[in-house]
C-alpha cells in the first residue's frame, strides 16, 4: 500500500484541531457558564458581584465600556441589519480594552465571570454564543458546535442573530471551516495514490 504524507499539512491540521477544541472562539466574554445557571440565579449572582468588594478589581474604564455596550444591546434597534458593523466594532473594542489593561492573572476569573453575567440576557439569544458558554455536551468544541461552524448559518433572536454572525466570523471559526476543505483535499490526494481504492476509519478524538 502506498502512502501519502505532507508534514506541513499534518502539523496545520493538528494545530487547527487543538485550537478549535481547546480554545473555541477565544473571547474573554465567551466561556463556560455553569449549566445550572438560570435567569433567577443570574440576577442573584450579578447582584452579589455588584455588592461584593471584588467589583473593585474591575477597572472603571472597563465598567464604563461594558455599561455603554449593554445600553447598545438593550436598544431594539441593535437587531437591525445595519447595526451589525457597530456591534462588531463594539465587541472588538471591548476585547482590545481588556487586552490593553494588562490585568493580573488573579483578577481574570473575576472579570471573566462579571462580563458573562452582565451580557448573559443578550448572549443567550445567540445559539452559537450560548453553546460556547454552556458546553451542552460537557466540553468545548463538541461535534454539534463544529457542525454549526461548518454550516456557517447565523440564527438567533433579535440581537442574537448579529452575535451568531460575529461568532462565525472570528478567526478560529474561519480556521475550522478551512480545515474541512483542507482535509478534503488531503483525502482526495491519498485516494489518488491508492490504485485499489481506499477504506477510511474515522475515530473521534
Amino acid at each position: 500500500m502506498s502512502t501519502y504524507s505532507d508534514t506541513s499539512i499534518q502539523i496545520s491540521i493538528v494545530s487547527t484541531e487543538r485550537a478549535a477544541t481547546c480554545t473555541m472562539i477565544v473571547l474573554l466574554i465567551i466561556g463556560n457558564y455553569a449549566k445550572n445557571c438560570y435567569l433567577g440565579r443570574f440576577w442573584s449572582v450579578s447582584f452579589h458581584l455588584e455588592a461584593n468588594s471584588n467589583l473593585m478589581n474591575i477597572p472603571k474604564e472597563l465598567r464604563d465600556e461594558v455599561a455603554a455596550f449593554l445600553i447598545f444591546l438593550d436598544d431594539p434597534r441593535s437587531a437591525e441589519p445595519s447595526r451589525y458593523e457597530l456591534l462588531e466594532a463594539r465587541l472588538d473594542c471591548l476585547r482590545f480594552l481588556v487586552e490593553s489593561l494588562d490585568l493580573p492573572p488573579s483578577d481574570l476569573p473575576i472579570v471573566q465571570e462579571w462580563l458573562r453575567l452582565q451580557t448573559e440576557p443578550w448572549f443567550s439569544r445567540s445559539p452559537m454564543m450560548n453553546r460556547a458558554r454552556t458546553w451542552p455536551e460537557g466540553y468545548p468544541g463538541d461535534y454539534r458546535t463544529l457542525e454549526a461552524v461548518y454550516g456557517n448559518h447565523s440564527s438567533g433572536d433579535g440581537v442574537g442573530l448579529h452575535l451568531d454572525r460575529y461568532f462565525l466570523s472570528r478567526t478560529l471559526a474561519v480556521a475550522v471551516r478551512s480545515r474541512c476543505g483542507r482535509l478534503s483535499e488531503l483525502l482526495k490526494a491519498r485516494v489518488a495514490c491508492e490504485p485499489q481504492g481506499a477504506l477510511w476509519l474515522n475515530l473521534a478524538c
